[in-house]
This record gives structure tokens, sequence and C-alpha cells, in this order.
């Protein structure tokens, strides 16, 4: 997957619209007060979780994923399912958030294992380690980098991401390319789509953009996307995909928050 020709640019008609909606959804979460806003930010947080999840196959309530966010709630792991994968993607959201507040966001290889660590849970920290062997039953239906060349992949990753080629990208095409790099590698047995998606947002909230939060009942035009993209080295699905998806959820926030819009 060389990825020579990917678009470098963005219709600044599209980028106004999208940053007027974001611009948007800022203005009304700084109309409510301390107490209203941290509600409303731990719900989208339950809603981010319950979605990521669902991307990967795994469905829980909301009650379930409150539970395990809750810090006040000491519960059996046991009768939650996936307890400890909840709270350890959880800890991958709130550190991406806490980068927000970084001058310079440095998205590196280390940066990117550290938080793919964060978010998995095993006592085997072999577990870590890169991809061995390509899985035969797997959620995903395009074409995986074989074993042999993650490293040499993930090395020129690295190199991409500190080029200024990245750095002259809108935020949107930055967060789709890092996005589509890492699941054409798909470098971990676990949790490469969900740190794919991860970085991705990483890269977003940093520039001042709210997360992506894709809906579990688009996943198979999630997946889709991916293999159209990965299968014709472009972006261009993946990008307007984003983009739909982040002014359709941010519009939903709106109304729910402000029906007024403002």
């Amino acid at each position: 997957m060389a990825r020579n020709n990917f678009n470098n640019s963005m219709d600044p008609n599209e980028v106004s619209q999208i940053e007027e909606v974001i611009n948007n959804f800022h203005r009304v979460l700084e109309k409510q007060g301390d107490g209203d806003r941290k509600v409303i930010e731990n719900y989208l947080d339950i809603t981010w979780c319950y979605h990521e999840f669902a991307i990967e196959g795994i469905v829980m309530n909301h009650l379930e994923i409150k539970s395990a966010l809750d810090e006040r709630i000491i519960s059996d792991s046991s009768l939650i399912p996936h307890y400890e994968d909840v709270r350890a993607y959880y800890h991958g959201i709130k550190k991406i958030r806490a980068d927000r507040g970084k001058k310079r966001l440095a998205v590196t290889i280390n940066s990117i294992k550290e938080l793919h660590d964060l978010i998995t849970v095993n006592s085997d920290s072999k577990s870590h380690s890169y991809r061995k062997e390509i899985p035969l039953h797997r959620q995903y239906a395009h074409d995986f980098s074989p074993p042999e060349k993650i490293p040499y992949r993930m090395r020129k990753l690295g190199e991409w991401l500190q080029s200024a080629g990245f750095r002259k990208l809108p935020p949107l095409m930055q967060a789709a390319s890092v996005h589509n790099r890492l699941m054409s590698i798909f470098p971990w047995p676990k949790n490469s789509g969900a740190l794919a998606r991860l970085v991705m947002n990483q890269i977003l909230i940093h520039t001042g953009y709210p997360p992506v939060i894709i809906p579990s009942v688009e996943r198979q035009t999630y997946y889709d996307n991916i293999q159209t993209d990965l299968l014709h080295e472009t972006d261009n699905r993946m990008l307007a995909f984003l983009s739909d998806t982040l002014v359709n959820y941010l519009n939903t926030v709106i109304k729910k928050i402000s029906p007024s819009g403002v």
C-alpha cells in the first residue's frame, strides 16, 4: 500500500461547514453550567464506549458501561462482561483528551505502542508484540499486512507521521489517513481496530475537533469503506464517512442539549 497519490486538500467550503457545526457544538456546551457540562461529557463517554465496542461486535448496555466507568462503584468485574476492557479503553480516552492541552502533539510509533498498551488488558506482556500470523476468523474483511512486513511498515508509518506532508494535511485528512494506514498494517492481534480509531481521534481532539464516534448501525458501512479505500489506495471513502458521521452526530447532540440549536 504505497499511498503516494492521496489528496492533500479539502474543499474549503466543506471545511467551513464542518467547522461551523463544531463551533456551534462548543458554543452550546459553553452555555451549560459546570455540573450540566460534566453530565453531558460523561454521557458522551458512555456513548463513545458503547459504539466502540459494538463496532468490534461486543454489545453491552449503557448501564453496564456506566457501572464499569464509575469510580465510585466497587463491582465484581465478573458480573460485568468486558469490565476491564471498558475501563482500559476509557483510560485511552482520558489519555488523548489530556493530550489536547499540549502545544504540539507528537504522534510517533512509540506513542502509538504506548496507547495500545494502555487499552489492552492482558497480563502477558508478549501479547503486546506485533501480530505473528494472519487470523483466519476476524471482524474485518480487508487484507492485513503479512506479519513479516509489520515492523518495516510501522517504521515507514513513523517516518510519514513526522513528515511535512503529513503536517500540512487538514485534521480530518490526517485522521482518515492515519486510520487507514494502521488498519492496513493491523499490527496487533488484539485492539488494532480500536487503536486506529483512538489515534484518529487523538489527532482530531488535539486540533479542537470533537471525536468521531462511529455509530454501531454504520458498522458494515465502516467496514466496507475500509476495504474499498485500501483496495484503491485512497482515503476518500473514509474521509467522507468521517466528515458525515461527525456532522450528523454533533447536530444530534446539539438538538438534545439545546433544541433551539444555539
